[in-house]
């Protein structure tokens, strides 16, 4: 008797911790909003990458602006709005959008430090699903770097380099990149010729 009583305990204990790890999974799955934020599965090449974005922009940044946001009940973060001027785009966009990311994330990811106004950027984005939400007032169209700073270019002429880190490879590779990592260059134009995903 006494060695089920020690067994339920043990199976109580353990259904708890599984409970917990699985409310805890739900907070980051809500952390991890606005939806856009980026693919949740690993971007291995510039084609996946392209596939998982709405659109390929290229363009400055020239103010930031950082807002409360709450990306699920009970859970506070701030979200930080990049007005980027919009110099070339596919498919076309008006001359500027607002390009948004959880400010929590950034603080986990390299390369957002690199994002400053007056340097040229190429970005792949998804559309943001939740530009009409009421913590999110007059902030025009919203749009979400894919895979966050894997989808941001830096331009040097005709080159643009990732401010993040390179893609993850099926192996594994890159997924623990160190501070000062960048990833890979393109030219410009091989970043505007791959072919984007259906919103």
């Amino acid at each position: 008797m006494r060695g089920h009583t020690a067994d339920a305990a043990r199976q109580l204990v353990l259904t708890r911790r599984s409970l917990g790890w699985l409310a805890g999974a739900a907070v980051l799955a809500a952390c991890s909003s606005p939806k856009a934020e980026g693919a949740r599965s690993p971007i291995t090449s510039l084609d996946d990458l392209a596939s998982k974005s709405d659109t390929v922009t290229m363009g400055e940044f020239t103010s930031f602006e950082t807002v409360p946001y709450s990306p699920a009940p009970g859970v506070e973060g701030s979200l930080v709005v990049g007005r980027f001027r919009v110099a070339r785009s596919s498919p076309r966009l008006g001359d500027q959008i607002s390009i948004v990311w959880q400010e929590e994330l950034a603080e986990q990811r390299p390369g957002f430090d690199k994002i400053t106004p007056g340097v040229t950027f190429v970005v792949f984005s998804k559309v943001n699903l939740e530009a009409d939400r009421d913590d999110l007032p007059g902030m025009g169209d919203l749009y979400t770097p894919t895979g966050l700073t894997t989808g941001i270019f830096a331009v040097d002429g005709d080159q643009a380099t990732q401010v993040g880190a390179d893609f993850d490879s099926a192996e594994g590779q890159g997924t623990t990149p160190a501070p000062a990592r960048t990833g890979r260059t393109f030219p410009v134009e091989e970043l505007f010729s791959v072919e984007l995903g259906q919103r």
